[in-house]
């Protein structure tokens, strides 16, 4: 597996070899994954904007299959992911190709090299210990970067505002007409979403193991919920719990089953999930369900 650290706006290759798909026909999921968090038209809660991934180029067994490619930000996750191709979500440049299986699967080896602009405003956090990790929502710093590689990033590193401490010498005062009804637009949706949190239950979910041809992969059944999306947690012995990044939350789209994909053999794997619903804008989530364990061999 070959991940990359990006330090500054530019051209990087990710990839992965040792592998042999010859048992599949098709890619499903075709991506660029990243531990940036995104802001977009559907996830409001995002941080950084502007941040573009182009000129994409695909190798597949040291060869070039295809190249100059324009990936699609997929905008309901929490951590950007850039699709070359996704089946779910019915994107990407190469989801005719993919869906009728004229990519060429990997024998051994698959590449993705790609240019990445934006980063100027991401950069800057995580040199000043101010970015956010979008799985964990702790802090990260990083002294490796550079005032040089910020400076060579594209971007705008938005500027904080100051509160100012002196108080303004004449208080304007209001008329009765527009003295707006105390709390009655915030009750209202108090109330809402305590509903929606009334009405939720605790998940319950199994797992099991399953294999295809060389691919090992772990599939997670919602059993008993409520709600309309799902956030899955998985940990590993004696390891803290994380966060696993989907493609698509939707429990509707995905008919209550989730399928994970393992590299790692004999290894055992613990899972737990949250389900929620969006109520005027706002998350309601559910307690933890219980914790499912599947062992991979």
């Amino acid at each position: 597996m070959k991940d990359v650290f990006i330090n500054r706006d530019g051209e990087y290759t990710v990839g992965i070899s040792g592998i042999n798909l010859r048992a599949s026909q098709k890619y499903n999921i075709l991506q660029i994954a990243t531990d940036l968090s995104v802001k977009t038209e559907k996830n409001g809660t995002g941080i950084y904007s502007g941040v573009n991934i182009s000129n994409v180029s695909l190798k597949v067994d040291g060869v070039t299959v295809e190249q100059g490619l324009t990936p699609v930000l997929l905008e309901n996750e929490d951590a950007a992911c850039y699709a070359l191709t996704c089946c779910w979500e019915t994107c990407g440049p190469l989801y005719a190709a993919a869906r009728y299986g004229d990519i060429a699967v990997p024998m051994d080896s698959i590449e993705i090299t790609f240019t990445i602009t934006g980063l100027k405003a991401a950069l800057n956090d995580l040199k000043n210990g101010t970015y956010r990790d979008p799985m964990t929502g702790k802090k990260v710093a990083n002294d490796t970067i550079t005032q040089e590689d910020i400076d060579a990033s594209t971007g705008i590193i938005p500027i904080a505002t100051v509160k100012p401490t002196v108080r303004p010498t004449v208080k304007p005062r209001a008329t009765a007409k527009s003295k707006p009804k105390k709390n009655a637009v915030s009750k209202k949706m108090t109330t809402s979403r305590q509903k929606a949190a009334n009405n939720m239950i605790r998940p319950k979910i199994k797992a099991g193991a399953g294999r295809v041809g060389a691919i090992r992969y772990i599939s997670l059944r919602l059993c008993k919920y409520k709600g309309t999306n799902v956030i899955i947690y998985y940990r590993m012995k004696k390891r803290g719990w994380k966060r696993l990044p989907l493609t698509s939350s939707s429990i509707r789209k995905n008919r209550r089953r989730f399928r994970i994909r393992c590299s790692s053999r004999r290894q055992t794997y613990y899972f737990r999930v949250k389900t929620y619903r969006k109520v005027r804008g706002k998350k309601v989530k559910s307690v933890y369900s219980n914790v499912a364990k599947v062992s991979i061999r």
